[in-house]
């Protein structure tokens, strides 16, 4: 075969006759579609493809082999178009393995939000921990009520040896006590702010703590009154005179307002089970029977 005619068929696919020595002519290179080079005297399409090199050589004809059992009128486009088929669905598994794999690291960060979330105390917890304690085994409140108690008593007494140990004078101690109650009910204003903006457990949290840093500041506020204006032997009649009298007054105040305050601070109603038998079709047919008032009593104050 001349030059002319080699340079003649460089760029022409091979037409539709295809002998057995054009087929025989395929570059013996795994993978590679090519007929052997015209001229550089192997088995080749190229040099590059004799080194195993993946990239074609710049001498290289790229003259597409055609197989010989293809049906008549098959021509080089047919396999160049099942080539670039077997690319467009490389790709097309390699996008459809991308977003499987996207789609689940989505579901996966879904169910890790929705699992963190279920984990988080809502509005509808704080609001029905009667319910949240009822569904509790009697155990584990009691579990609860004492390390809650414990933990109020460590508190209680931290607070009331810190105030002594920093102002020995009793007189002093009173200032003390007020600022701490300032800051208790600072605490509060911010804690219920929180809460109102969906930070329900650091809000529910800080509210709690504010509360008891205010009630050990009251108690020891009255406890340094005591002890300023009262002689040591008249204590005690004190205390009593005013354990007396305040139990009388909440007593008092319960009925008025059907607001059992002193049950909220002196007993775990919830935890010890005292609501437990008032089940919900119980409470379906207590409510069911009360009558109902046009203009009821507004005892927001008292919460």
């Amino acid at each position: 075969m001349s030059n002319d005619a080699l340079k003649s068929d460089k760029h022409e696919d091979p037409g539709p006759s295809v002998t057995a020595a054009t087929a025989a002519a395929k570059c013996l290179q795994v993978g590679c579609q090519f007929r052997k080079h015209s001229t550089q005297g192997h088995e080749y399409c190229c040099h590059a493809c004799g080194n195993g090199h993946e990239v074609h050589g710049a001498l290289c004809e790229q003259q597409t082999w055609v197989d010989p059992s293809a049906p008549p009128g098959a021509s080089g486009s047919p396999t160049r178009r099942s080539f670039k088929d077997m690319v467009g669905n490389a790709r097309s598994s390699l996008m459809n393995v991308e977003e499987g794999a996207i789609t689940h690291l989505h579901t996966m960060e879904d169910a890790a939000k929705k699992s963190w979330h279920d984990a988080e105390v809502t509005r509808e917890d704080l609001a029905n921990q009667t319910l949240i304690a009822q569904q509790l085994p009697l155990g584990v409140r009691v579990v609860g009520v004492l390390l809650a108690f414990l933990a109020v008593i460590c508190t209680w007494e931290s607070i009331d040896h810190l105030v002594i140990h920093i102002v020995p004078d009793p007189k002093h101690q009173l200032v003390a006590h007020v600022i701490l109650i300032v800051v208790a009910l600072l605490s509060l204003w911010i804690s219920k702010k929180l809460t109102d903006s969906d930070w329900i457990e650091t809000g529910s949290f800080g509210f709690t703590i504010g509360s008891l840093v205010g009630a050990a500041a009251t108690w020891g506020l009255v406890a340094a009154i005591v002890r300023i204006f009262a002689e040591k032997g008249a204590r005690m009649t004190v205390w009593m005179m005013g354990s007396c009298i305040f139990l009388f007054a909440s007593f008092v105040y319960m009925v008025l307002t059907k607001h059992n305050a002193l049950l909220d601070i002196a007993s775990c109603a919830n935890s010890l089970g005292y609501f437990d038998k008032d089940d919900e079709e119980a409470v379906l047919q207590r409510d069911s029977a009360l009558p109902l008032q046009s203009n009821p009593p507004d005892y927001k104050g008292c919460a």
